[in-house]
């Protein structure tokens, strides 16, 4: 299942399952996310190639060896898709379809909070959190 991600280098990741990598899949999201006028660095994939009608966008091309043009580069993006697959093979091992979009959540949040103490990543959780859970309901008696 591919998996769609952006990310603002020193900023926040934004990652999701997609049903595929055409433009037409991949276009609306980045307009939902990416303000009009940004700069987009991004590899030479087909469905990115319109992009620069809104947007500054900049190209490496991975497939000609290159991965780095003065400051334009895709690694911040493909640092992240490192970390979320090494989270997956040592941990999930294969995460099924219906429950990527989860485990693509989790991988997000623990990403944009890595540089927080555990103590504030559970508060942060446990502010969020508006569903009561009683004993009862934990323990089925």
């Amino acid at each position: 299942t591919p998996v769609f991600g952006a990310i603002q280098r020193g900023g926040r990741l934004s990652i999701t399952p997609v049903p595929n990598a055409k433009r037409k899949t991949l276009e609306p999201i980045i307009h939902k996310r990416v303000k009009k006028g940004t700069h987009i660095n991004s590899d030479e994939w087909w469905a990115y190639t319109k992009l620069c009608s809104d947007y500054v966008h900049n190209v490496v091309n991975h497939g000609r060896k290159e991965y780095v043009r003065g400051k334009i580069h895709t690694n911040t993006i493909e640092g992240a898709w490192s970390h979320l697959k090494r989270s997956i093979m040592g941990t999930y091992h294969r995460p099924s379809r219906e429950h990527l979009s989860k485990y693509c959540a989790e991988f997000e949040y623990n990403y944009n909070t890595r540089k927080n103490s555990p103590e504030i990543k559970f508060k942060k959780i446990i502010d969020k959190n508006l569903i009561r859970v009683s004993y009862r309901t934990i323990t089925g008696t």
